[in-house]
Parts: C-alpha cells; sequence; structure tokens
C-alpha cells in the first residue's frame, strides 16, 4: 500500500472525475455576469474572482507565486465554464483556480514536513530553534496557499471546500510551532457546535484580547499576521471566529434578526470560561458587515465590551438601497446570496432578504447611548458604507472617535489601518 503521506494529497484528494459546480456557477446561476463599476486595483473584469494583490502581500503571501499561478490561469486552453472568465476553468488540473493554489500549497506542506523530520534528528538547541521557526513558516504558507484556492469560500462549492479543510488543518499544524500559545475552542449556539480559535502570548497570566468580526469574504484565519505583528508584542491576545455560515460556522445559519449570535456566544463563553483571558478588557474588531455584527454586540453585550475599533462598517443603505445593490460586483452577489441561502440570480429581488440586517429597520440603535470607547474608519467614496451609515454611529457612543481614510494606494491604506488600530487597542487594553 502506497505512502500517502509521500504523494501529492491534493492530487489525490480531487483526483476524481469532477461532477460539482464551478465556483462561479454556486449560488449564482446567471447566465451572464453582470459588468459593474468597481474600486480600481481590486477587480478585473475578465475575472469572476476579485484580484487583491495588496491584501495578499501583507498576508505574507509571496506575491511573485501568485501572480505566476494568476498567469498561468489566465494562459490554460482548457474549457471554460464562462467562456470570457479566465478563472472559470471546470476540470481539476493545470488552469484551474482551486488546482493551482492547491498544488502551491502542497509544495510547502512537503517543506514543512522535511523540516520536521531535520526537528526530530537534532538535539542541537539553536538548529531546534532555526527549524521550529521554518516548520511554523512553510506550514503557514501550506495554509494561505489553500485558503486562497478556497476563496471566496462558497458553502456548496465542493473542491474549494476540500480546499478549505486542508487550510484549517495546516493552520492548526502551524499554531503548534508560533510563539505563544493556541488552543481551539468548542461552544454552542441555537444547539450547533460554533468554532474559535484563540492566540495568546502567555497563558499563564490575564491577558486582554481583540475578537475579530470580519467580513463574508476573508476568513478569521487571516488575521494571524496582524496578531503576531502587532497584538503579541503588547500582550494582546486574538480570538479569530467566523461569521454564522462561513468557514468554520457554516453549519450555523445566518439569522437576519440577528447576525451576531455566533459571536454573542463567543464572548459569553470567554468572559465566563477562560480564565486567562482578561474578562474586563475584551475588544472588537470589525470591518464590513462584521462592522454590523460589532455594533450589534455594543448593544447587546455592552457590559463585556471595553472597547471596539471598526472599518467601513456595512449598517444600513447597502442593504436596503437599489442603487448600491446594482454596484455589487459578481462575486460579491454570490458570497451574499450564498450565505442567505438563495441564489444571486434573484438579485433583483433581494432587498427583501437583505433589508433585516439594516441596523436602522431593526431599530437597535434607537434610544441606545453607551460609553464605550469606539474608534470609527469612513472609507471615502465606499458605496458599502456610505456617509450615512456612519452618520447612524455619530451619536451611539459619548466616547466615539470618526476617521475618514482613503483607499488610494491601497497597500499604504491597509499599513494606516493596522497602525490606528494597534495605537487605539494600546490605548485602551494596555496599561
Amino acid at each position: 500500500m502506497p505512502d500517502i503521506s509521500s504523494e501529492n494529497l491534493s492530487e489525490i484528494l480531487f483526483k476524481p472525475r469532477r461532477t460539482s459546480l464551478e465556483t462561479s456557477y454556486v449560488s449564482n446561476s446567471v447566465a451572464e455576469l453582470p459588468l459593474v463599476a468597481t474600486p480600481a486595483k481590486v477587480h478585473f473584469s475578465k475575472w469572476y474572482r476579485q484580484i487583491h494583490f495588496a491584501y495578499w502581500g501583507w498576508l505574507g503571501f509571496d506575491l511573485i507565486e501568485v501572480e505566476a499561478a494568476i498567469s498561468r490561469i489566465a494562459a490554460c486552453k482548457a474549457e471554460r465554464t464562462r467562456e470570457h472568465v479566465l478563472d472559470t476553468v471546470y476540470s481539476y488540473g493545470p488552469g484551474n483556480w482551486v488546482y493551482e493554489f492547491s498544488m502551491i500549497a502542497d509544495k510547502y506542506t512537503r517543506k514543512a514536513k522535511e523540516f520536521h523530520e531535520a526537528l526530530m534528528a537534532t538535539n542541537v538547541p539553536e538548529e531546534e530553534l532555526r527549524l521550529k521557526d521554518e516548520i511554523f513558516k512553510n506550514y503557514r504558507l501550506a495554509d494561505l496557499f489553500f485558503d486562497l484556492a478556497s476563496y471566496p469560500h462558497l458553502k456548496g462549492d465542493e473542491l474549494a471546500t476540500q480546499a478549505m479543510t486542508q487550510h484549517y488543518l495546516y493552520y492548526r499544524k502551524a499554531a503548534e510551532f508560533a510563539n505563544g500559545d493556541f488552543a481551539e475552542v468548542k461552544f454552542k449556539v441555537d444547539n450547533k457546535q460554533a468554532t474559535m480559535f484563540i492566540h495568546t502570548p502567555d497563558k499563564t497570566k490575564k491577558c486582554p484580547c481583540v475578537v475579530i468580526c470580519s467580513n463574508y469574504v476573508n476568513l478569521a484565519t487571516e488575521y494571524l499576521r496582524y496578531y503576531q505583528l502587532n497584538l503579541a508584542p503588547l500582550g494582546i491576545a486574538l480570538v479569530a471566529v467566523d461569521l454564522p455560515a462561513m468557514g468554520l460556522n457554516v453549519n450555523i445559519p445566518l439569522d437576519g434578526i440577528n447576525p451576531a449570535k455566533v459571536h454573542e456566544a463567543a464572548i459569553d463563553y470567554i468572559y465566563e470560561e477562560l480564565p486567562y483571558i482578561d474578562s474586563s478588557k475584551i475588544a472588537l474588531l470589525g470591518q464590513r458587515i462584521g462592522g454590523n455584527v460589532a455594533v450589534h454586540l455594543l448593544v447587546t453585550k455592552r457590559d463585556k465590551i471595553a472597547c471596539a475599533f471598526i472599518v467601513g462598517p456595512t449598517l444600513h443603505e447597502y442593504f436596503t438601497n437599489r442603487d448600491y445593490l446594482d454596484r455589487t460586483p459578481s462575486m460579491l452577489r454570490a458570497v451574499i446570496s450564498n450565505r442567505i441561502g438563495v441564489d444571486a440570480n434573484q438579485w433583483s429581488d433581494i432587498i427583501p432578504q437583505l433589508q433585516v440586517l439594516s441596523v436602522k429597520r431593526q431599530g437597535i440603535l434607537k434610544g441606545i447611548r453607551i460609553d464605550t470607547p469606539i474608534k470609527v474608519l469612513a472609507i471615502k467614496g465606499d458605496f458599502l458604507s456610505p456617509q450615512s451609515d456612519i452618520k447612524l454611529l455619530s451619536g451611539f457612543s459619548s466616547k466615539i472617535e470618526i476617521e475618514d481614510i482613503a483607499l488610494g494606494k491601497t497597500i499604504v491604506a491597509f499599513n494606516e489601518i493596522i497602525e490606528r488600530s494597534v495605537a487605539f487597542f494600546k490605548k485602551h487594553l494596555v496599561s
């Protein structure tokens, strides 16, 4: 019997002939993808997936490898499900999005295993430290490339789901060799099992934490580098928890009445069950619909939240305004439809399903004024978070700060957001 561990894992996983939907048709049965104006340097008209080179570089990807894979996909002559859309190669093989990035991921898993074998063979302390660092780096790159292979992480996308399973497998392996402590915590939401990953600098001491409220495009595990470079040096823990209907919590349906239910349960669990987290210093980092979730938490769990940093929150206008919805790129239409269990082919009729996510329609801010420190970054010209949404928060807290930020040079904007968030958390969590 062959040693499977020595073979190319992704080749084995996906060897059977494919019978599932190609990604651009998952939750998106439209015959022709709509052409919409999109932010510069984010979406290329010949691609279904939004291309975020600057963000991927910030996450720690080798962009030379990413660009080479993108080029192979673009140049591929294999059959596409949508003739003029480059990343719709159907068969699992060269040119297919999942295949190309899974192959790169496999390369790093093999390198990590080679370093691990070397670690087992040495007893020199300095060499052990070096090898552990190499093991972490390579497992981390493996999990990142499996993450990219599964992007945009749609429920029902068979090949992508298998890649995501590998992402979480190698994320856990990377965490074993990362500095500090790592815990995978299970908790209940509506009698279903939810999961969060917790990274702490030192579990022997109580430490503050930042709970991630991400968007519906990015997995919460993508914040590991943010933690390692920015939070850990300050003694702050990271709680990575996915939104409902996504990632580790894909089994928990998105409830329009309460999109924050997973995070509410997570905060209760942290507050009551984790002795190594300072329960008086639980903070939130929210963006896009994660900002919507953060606002819910600031109302429902205001006695347990020390502060919140929110970037471009999607609160009301996008969920209720046809003009904003019509500006949504195809991939994002499918992502949103996938989370609420509909098809983007029904996009013209989607407002009734989305408007329940509006904090204004829900009335959760009515008559509420809190004293929690909040900083909100308003992105100029942002259709997902227009100024009218930002104004809804202006009187929400006696300690709210609202600042504008432009997304001109994307990597510069990323760094500026990071710097502002770190300064904010340092001020309110580190004493």
